[in-house]
């Protein structure tokens, strides 16, 4: 319909003619290559080999967690990365590969929850450590005034709280 109609239309008088191009046609997209088809003998032993790293961390952070040496968060920490990957060890054996999918978006979301939630307990350490301080200003500030007023020495106002006046 278009070529019928650049055919037919016309310039109007003083405006040059230009040809209309012809419209591109789309080249085919070209054959996604073929996925490597690794031997199910080298899938099985990196299957393995995960399996093995996986089990080894999890012994070490059970270990960790259990060392009277470390500070009492480090072990709580430890220990929960432990227990948690046992639970995706567990649930990853029950449900089969077919699964997969489902628990890498749960692990994730716990991720997601896990993250705000240290972050809101941050915030809160750090509301209270500048909460302590305050009080601990104040606490001078009424120290210094109660040992002035018992003092029989002449007021001295220090340097930096002069002004100028003009």
């Amino acid at each position: 319909m278009g070529a019928a109609l650049a055919s037919t239309w016309t310039a109007p008088p003083g405006v040059p003619a230009t040809p209309v191009p012809e419209p591109v046609q789309p080249s085919p997209p070209a054959p996604l290559p073929a996925p490597s088809a690794a031997s199910p003998r080298r899938r099985g032993l990196l299957r393995t080999l995960g399996l093995v790293l996986l089990l080894v961390a999890i012994a070490a952070a059970t270990w960790a967690a259990l060392n009277p040496v470390l500070p009492a968060w480090m072990r709580w920490t430890l220990g929960g990365v432990a227990m948690a990957a046992t639970t995706c060890l567990v649930i990853g054996l029950l449900i089969g590969p077919a699964a997969r999918h489902t628990l890498i978006q749960a692990t994730t979301g716990l991720v997601v929850i896990g993250g705000v939630a240290f972050t809101a307990l941050g915030l809160w350490y750090t509301a209270r450590t500048v909460d302590t301080a305050q009080q601990g200003q104040i606490t001078d500030r009424y120290t210094k005034a109660v040992e002035q007023l018992g003092s029989a020495k002449k007021d001295v106002i220090p340097p930096s709280s002069l002004r100028l006046v003009g």
